[in-house]
């Protein structure tokens, strides 16, 4: 499974430390990605997160992960069990699963390990499903007012709900 995780140049305690958090997870592939330039760390955030969606959609991959530097798996990381959760929310035709969620408004659970989500937020670990790719990239964002978040939430739930 491809990794993209965002890492500033500058911040190599951070890299070394994410590359032990995946260490003996053979089934994670990981990708250093420095952020797309912007003076206005949460529209970098999004740019680069817009980017990488671009990329999947033209790789052809049926999903990403969007990760932060800053990502912990608990000691309760259990990989199979991810990987099942990860296809029953494919089946589901889940648009992302979220790992590492900070925050969250009105979870409703729709199965033994899945909640759907009214609004949440916490991007350190977000999986990316190719159904929501052209979501991601056509949407109409503001740079004024752009939270990666809040903005990708906000068009999965105007795009399934109105």
């Amino acid at each position: 499974m491809e990794i993209y995780i965002l890492n500033m140049p500058q911040r190599q305690e951070r890299r070394e430390s994410v590359k032990k958090t995946f260490e003996g997870k053979e089934s994670f592939i990981l990708h250093f990605v420095t952020p797309v330039s912007h003076p206005e760390p949460r529209v970098s955030h999004w740019l680069t997160f817009l980017h990488l969606t671009k990329e999947a959609k033209a790789l052809g991959l049926d999903h990403f992960v969007f990760c932060e530097d800053d990502h912990v798996f608990t000691m309760h990381f259990d990989e199979k069990l991810f990987f099942s959760i990860l296809k029953e929310a494919d089946h589901l035709k889940a648009d992302i699963l979220m790992g590492g969620v900070s925050w969250m408004a009105t979870p409703i659970q729709v199965s033994d390990h899945l909640f759907w989500l009214e609004q949440f937020n916490g991007t350190q670990f977000v999986i990316v499903f190719n159904r929501f790719y052209d979501k991601i990239l056509f949407s109409n964002w503001q740079e004024s007012s752009v939270v990666t978040d809040f903005h990708v939430l906000k068009r999965w739930f105007r795009s399934k709900y109105q």
